[in-house]
């Protein structure tokens, strides 16, 4: 009937009107993005937004622009989500050009060192092809992360040698605990060492100050067992003294009897 008709017309005209809102809203998200997003080009051409960049170090840059408060509060990706997005296009360029320069390092056969200089490193980068047109941002940025992986590796080098010490250490500690007849806490180094020299666990550690480093462990351990053991008779002297006591009391007691 007329009435249904007129029903369903009024819903078509809702739904219709409702969609082009939809489709205005979606427009008007779309020109915001892409205006956010060449705002994120912009810092991007001014280096100040590269691989390494933070957040918190764009953001100043951003909170006052139009184009950023415009974003706020839409639906869709965030301003934070389109900086990811930009700073990992950032981070594969840069992973490509750090390849190129660790391959030119590796086909000289020159190795950084944390005593390279900067300057030597720019100087083998800038004779290839491959690295000779790389920005300086980028050329030092490159240099700063192999000098890390620099340090890193002779840090963990370093502490794995200490380890290995430790242990060559306590090898040789272990060695001269069980000489016969046993060191004694009078004995010197100069009168143990040729007892062990030439064990394989002396030979393994690389200076005489660490081969007496274990026999001063060794010593040391012996001083404080013989003061554990004099401390333990101090305290046993007044319970014995207690028990005698205990056992004159109990013969007078007797001979009250």
């Amino acid at each position: 009937n007329q009435f249904e008709k007129h029903i369903r017309q009024l819903q078509r005209e809702h739904n219709d009107r409702v969609q082009a809102e939809r489709r205005a809203k979606h427009r008007v998200e779309r020109k915001n993005r892409d205006a956010y997003v060449k705002l994120l080009n912009e810092l991007r051409d001014n280096g100040k937004l590269r691989y390494g960049t933070k957040w918190k170090e764009v953001h100043p840059f951003v909170e006052n622009d139009p184009r950023y408060v415009a974003m706020l509060g839409q639906s869709g990706s965030s301003p934070v989500d389109l900086f990811w997005d930009t700073l990992e296009e950032e981070t594969g360029k840069f992973r490509t050009l750090r390849r190129y320069a660790l391959d030119v390092l590796e086909q000289q056969r020159f190795e950084v060192t944390t005593a390279t200089p900067v300057e030597d490193f720019l100087s083998v980068m800038r004779k290839d092809a491959r690295t000779a047109n790389i920005d300086e941002q980028s050329m030092h940025d490159i240099y700063s992360y192999i000098l890390e992986k620099v340090k890193k590796r002779e840090e963990d080098e370093r502490k794995m040698e200490e380890s290995d010490e430790r242990h060559a250490i306590d090898r040789l500690r272990s060695v001269i605990k069980r000489l016969e007849p046993p060191v004694e806490l009078g004995d010197t180094w100069e009168v143990v060492r040729p007892r062990v020299e030439k064990t394989d666990e002396y030979r393994a550690l690389k200076s005489d100050t660490l081969r007496e480093s274990a026999f001063d462990k060794y010593m040391q351990r012996l001083k404080d067992k013989e003061t554990e053991r004099r401390d333990r008779r101090r305290d046993d002297r007044p319970r014995s003294r207690d028990r005698r006591e205990r056992e004159r009391e109990r013969e007078r007691g007797d001979r009250d009897r």
